[in-house]
């Protein structure tokens, strides 16, 4: 089972940072975890769980009062969390599917080979920091390595009750890939329209 080539998908930069196609003459300093990621932005992984129909799993934020703006309502998203100091990006894309959704029954289909990055908009973080989050206004966004994962477990598996932490979803449900874009905050689009570009490349044979 041979996923589609990361060289296959289109890439574009996104804002300050290059996306590429893995080379095999990258150095061992461009292979690290942090190569490539600007550092006033908050190193993250997210995950895109595809069933065997072709569909992600999409969740909805338990915590929508946290978000600034005239379309609060835009609140699914894919999994996603904070890389731990010390941890690779793939460890931790499995520790944050796991601690957010309940699930451990999956496979690594491949991974977008750098970071996708978004800035958080001016009224939104200065929401967080009113708050006493948005960790103090130390990050103007998120820079995100991507993991696509095939699902091999039942849909009894799922469970958003928050392992290790505060529940982050307070709903789910198998989304057909073209139908996810309309439904994620505007500020992520354009990192979520190269993510669901490379999971579309995949072929059902895949699944």
């Amino acid at each position: 089972m041979t996923p589609v080539s990361a060289s296959e998908v289109p890439f574009r930069v996104q804002e300050r940072c290059v996306v590429r196609p893995p080379s095999p003459a990258r150095s061992a300093a461009e292979s690290s975890p942090s190569a490539g990621r600007p550092k006033d932005h908050r190193p993250c992984v997210g995950v895109v769980l595809l069933n065997s129909r072709g569909e992600a799993l999409l969740a909805k934020r338990a915590d929508g009062k946290k978000y600034a703006g005239p379309e609060p309502h835009f609140l699914w998203q894919f999994p996603q969390g904070g890389v731990d100091k010390g941890e690779e990006p793939l460890t931790a894309a499995t520790r944050e599917l796991y601690e957010e959704t309940g699930v451990k029954s999956c496979s690594l289909l491949g991974e977008l080979p750098d970071w996708l990055c978004y800035q958080f908009p001016p009224e939104q973080l200065a929401l967080w920091v009113a708050a006493g989050k948005g960790w103090g206004g130390k990050y103007k966004g998120q820079a995100q390595r991507w993991y696509v994962f095939r699902f091999t477990g039942e849909d009894s598996e799922v469970d958003l009750r928050g392992i290790g932490h505060e529940a982050e979803f307070i709903e789910w449900r198998w989304a057909p890939l073209d139908t996810i874009i309309d439904t994620v905050v505007p500020f992520k689009r354009r990192v979520y329209g190269e993510v669901l570009a490379y999971a579309a490349s995949f072929p059902r044979s895949a699944l």
